[in-house]
């Protein structure tokens, strides 16, 4: 009796089904899957590429970007490259772990699948890394390690000698191993979080439970790219067309024959017109030649063969893999650490369960209890061997499903990474490919995304998915109101408070949350659209969402302050948000700000450190209110009116105060 309970609430496929062990030979693998492992291939590269280039440039931002080696001074070039053989030597190979755990898992899910349905034609599901909580690991975590423990900070601000420093080494070890564990609470996070997961498939409407990953699809995957291809339209053009005429034309199938994989060709091209010296604006992250940096950018050839030399000799073979040492990093995690992982790991199960049920749209049901236990088991796997950012389900079953993929795409990419990160030619292949080409193939994986958000989602429900990923665009909007060095840098002050308001650390929750809001207010389910603004109004005054809060219920203010900015462009944590005068910076300093904090209003434009999230608590609260009086007016002067059919059109709008 027991067992079938257990068995009824995880759910089918069940747990220890044999798989389809024939469906996972090569033998069975079909054209397709060629197709989607260099698609699946060059989609995590790309996410890699902005990841590791973000990670790289962490200790740079603790450090004022200071490039002297002085004497008397510390060296800081020998810090930024103990942080840089620590990404590629130590991150990248646990990376490669985690990469090779969740796509052998979900392969075997597929298997599963494939006995329990009696059919060879599944998909499994895409796995890689996870892009926007990687970004906000490197922001949010790694970068305060950073400010910790910097050399810049100890010897300007807080008078320490050269001598009583941590080694660039120690330096690079800290922040590895405290990152390492701070990822494998997130984990940890993700999978407590499986309880929830047919609660919220059963409750949120379609158009709402796709409005983050639709709106992840539009921003970083389709217009992010894009943007990319604009600046270098010598190299970008060409691969934007082979996209179209590779991957939408003839009803989504290509024009181009079954053996010529699309993406692949993409590449080439575009990494051909590349080399070739075609690109005239510099690539952000990823200049410099040697040790030092700084000599020129790669635009330019020569600068381009230099940095690829250097990566080469000092990468490629070496690997600095140390599985469960990592696990001493626990002594620096505090519970602030703590808090910053729940709004990652919310975010992070909340896409694993929109791309299980985008999956089952497209033929493939899955498990979704089983999809987040992997997804948070192979977070926690990669971080006890050295991975700091998590590992997830990826946006894109639907164009692996058209291509006539099975399992054997996910197992290539797995065994690929695995090689690609304990080699050490990760290091190299990071100065080797061009990012614009390579962007273009996510933005056919992102526009597809956004095409079945809509087709699925009832046309009454379109507007409420378009506010949905107008806080994702905020996302993309608000990352550039900062400098290289984080601090403001904007020409819109009120655009800059709006969207900080839409966009820290609580975008993804709140993309589904005020969809989910919104599309209840538009079929008239007042008692439901209520319950849902109560619990934004909880959730907006922790943190987790509308998380704009810069300032503890102490006083002390989130972000270091050196007396230039404030270094954070990823807030958002489990903080309980009140209306707090700051007193003291993160290193202890007092601040010198004039707030008079008995005045609501903020008239000087220079004060950033507030919070924001105790006002949205106050304005959802009021919102849960408006819900309930129409409830009861629509109740008692207006009954028997019922809400239309979640998934149909209605007209008239219909009246229901059903939950």
């Amino acid at each position: 009796m027991v067992k079938q309970t257990i068995s009824k609430l995880w759910g089918e496929p069940a747990m220890c089904i044999t798989p389809n062990w024939q469906y996972l030979s090569p033998k069975s693998w079909t054209k397709g899957d060629l197709d989607s492992f260099f698609m699946l291939f060059f989609d995590n590269f790309s996410s890699l590429l902005g990841i590791l280039s973000a990670m790289l440039t962490a200790p740079m931002i603790a450090c004022s970007f200071t490039f002297t080696a002085n004497d008397g001074e510390p060296n800081y070039p020998a810090y930024y490259q103990a942080f840089a053989d620590m990404v590629f030597q130590r991150v990248c190979p646990g990376i490669g772990c985690a990469l090779l755990f969740g796509n052998i898992w979900y392969a075997i899910m597929a298997a599963k699948l494939s006995r329990k349905e009696n059919r060879s034609d599944v998909t499994a599901l895409p796995y890689g890394v996870n892009a926007p909580a990687g970004f906000l690991m490197v922001y949010m975590v790694m970068l305060p390690l950073c400010f910790k423990n910097s050399p810049y900070v100890e010897f300007n601000f807080n008078g320490k000698p050269v001598s009583e420093l941590l080694s660039p080494e120690d330096f690079a070890w800290e922040a590895f191993a405290a990152a390492c564990c701070a990822n494998l609470i997130g984990g940890l996070f993700e999978v407590c979080g499986i309880g929830l997961a047919q609660i919220i498939r059963r409750n949120v409407p379609r158009a709402a439970l796709f409005a983050p990953i639709c709106g992840v699809g539009f921003v970083w995957l389709g217009l992010s790219p894009l943007i990319d291809v604009m600046r270098e339209p010598l190299i970008g053009l060409l691969p934007l067309a082979l996209c179209f005429t590779g991957f939408f034309a003839n009803g989504g199938k290509g024009i181009y024959p079954a053996r010529v994989p699309a993406a692949l060709v993409i590449f080439a091209v575009g990494t051909a017109l590349w080399w070739s010296g075609l690109a005239r604006w510099d690539t952000e992250n990823r200049d410099g030649c040697g040790e030092t940096g700084g000599t020129g950018d790669l635009n330019e050839r020569s600068v381009m063969g230099c940095q690829a030399k250097f990566a080469a000799e000092t990468y490629v073979g070496k690997n600095k893999f140390s599985p469960f040492t990592v696990l001493e990093g626990f002594k620096d995690i505090t519970a602030r650490a703590i808090a910053i992982q729940l709004p990652i790991a919310l975010a992070s199960f909340l896409e694993t369960i929109e791309n299980v049920e985008a999956a089952e749209l497209g033929g493939d049901s899955y498990n979704v209890h089983e999809a987040m236990l992997c997804d948070g088991l192979g977070t926690m796997f990669g971080a006890i061997c050295g991975a700091t950012i998590p590992t997830t389900v990826y946006i894109g079953h639907r164009r692996h499903k058209a291509s006539g993929a099975t399992a054997g795409y996910s197992l290539c990419n797995g065994l690929a990474y695995f090689v690609l990160m304990m080699s050490g030619l990760t290091g190299l292949f990071f100065y080797l490919i061009d990012g614009v080409s390579i962007g273009v193939i996510l933005i056919a994986v992102g526009l597809m995304i956004v095409q079945q958000a809509l087709e699925v989602s009832p046309s009454r429900h379109y507007p409420c998915l378009m506010v949905g990923i107008m806080f994702v665009v905020a996302d993309m909007i608000y990352f550039d109101h900062f400098n290289a060095g984080v601090g403001m840098a904007t020409r819109s002050l009120g655009r800059m408070r709006g969207v900080s308001n839409m966009a820290p650390a609580g975008g993804i929750m709140c993309s589904l949350i005020v969809s989910w809001i919104l599309c209840d207010l538009t079929d008239s389910n007042f008692v439901r659209g209520g319950v849902v603004a109560a619990l934004a109004s909880f959730l907006s005054l922790f943190g987790l969402m509308h998380g704009n809060n810069y300032v503890f219920s102490d006083g002390t203010v989130m972000s270091a302050d050196t007396g230039g900015d404030h270094y954070t462009t990823d807030l958002g944590e489990v903080v309980l948000s009140t209306f707090t005068e700051p007193k003291t910076n993160a290193l202890g300093f007092a601040t010198n700000y004039t707030f008079d904090a008995s005045s609501y209003k903020i008239n000087n434009d220079e004060i950033r450190p507030f919070n924001e999230g105790w006002r949205f608590a106050i304005a959802y609260g009021a919102l849960a209110l408006f819900c309930a009086a129409h409830a009861a007016y629509f109740k008692y002067f207006a009954p028997g009116q019922k809400a239309a059919p979640e998934g149909k059109d209605a007209t008239p709008v219909a009246i229901s105060t059903a939950a």
